[in-house]
């Protein structure tokens, strides 16, 4: 080709006289390690749960792991599994993935096929080539999942059925599911159920004087133990309480 006019997305080639055929490869492209986590919120104590994570961590060449933290509200679900996914990122160097479900929002839960498209494009693949149906959808994703590690933190689940299509399904990955409920579909397949209970008296005292400060506990003790007692262990209305101090 010796003239060229026009746009073009893709090479060109300059040649005298050719016969055959051309074929013409792409040049490789680094793939994406998407990191998603949210800074976590202040975490006390829960070190047994930290461990027992910890625990759970799957063996690089074997099969993926789910656990499903679960409690009431505010109990700290969330804080507990940002600090130990971000603690342990680099148990997952492909990437990490990160989807608040919203299955108890006031606005309606996130639909699996929103999430799934949300996770390929964070994997690469480019936003037209994306299929529609929530099936096809998930194949694709395990299909660009399948040879990597990676942690998929999965925020406020609703059922085992919102959840279930948005786990990685290849060796060495690991998802971590939050929900108020202990998702027994889940459990049936095999995750890992991890209990999340309230602070004890001395982790609720350590997390109001991270709040508002020793000093001014130091002046009010009873108060504070007062209201340590009040909130019963939960650290979101230790939280809201200490910040109306």
């Amino acid at each position: 080709m010796n003239d060229f006019t026009g746009d073009v997305t893709g090479p060109v080639i300059q040649v005298g006289e050719f016969k055959g055929v051309v074929n013409l490869a792409a040049a490789g492209r680094e793939p994406l390690r998407p990191r998603q986590l949210p800074a976590p919120a202040t975490l006390v104590n829960r070190t047994d749960t930290l461990a027992e994570l910890d625990r759970l961590r799957p063996d690089p060449d074997g099969p993926g792991v789910t656990a499903v933290l679960s409690g009431p509200p505010g109990i700290g679900k969330t804080t507990v599994a940002l600090h130990w996914a971000h603690r342990r990122h680099g148990d997952f160097p492909d990437g990490q993935l990160y989807a608040d479900l919203r299955g108890h929002a006031p606005v309606e839960p996130a639909l699996p096929a929103d999430v799934l498209g949300g996770f390929l494009r964070a994997l690469g693949v480019p936003f037209d080539r994306i299929p529609v149906e929530l099936g096809e959808r998930a194949a694709l994703y395990r299909s660009m999942s399948a040879d990597r590690r990676v942690l998929v933190v999965l925020d406020d689940a609703l059922s085992a059925a919102q959840v279930t299509p948005l786990l990685p399904a290849s060796p060495g990955s690991l998802a971590l599911v939050t929900s108020r409920w202990r998702l027994t579909g889940l459990l049936a397949r095999g995750a890992r159920g991890i209990r999340i209970g309230p602070l004890g008296a001395d982790a609720a005292l350590r997390l109001l004087d991270l709040v508002v400060g020793g000093e001014r506990l130091g002046r009010e003790p009873d108060h504070a133990r007062r209201l340590a007692e009040l909130c019963a262990g939960s650290p979101l209305a230790l939280t809201v309480a200490a910040a109306r101090l």
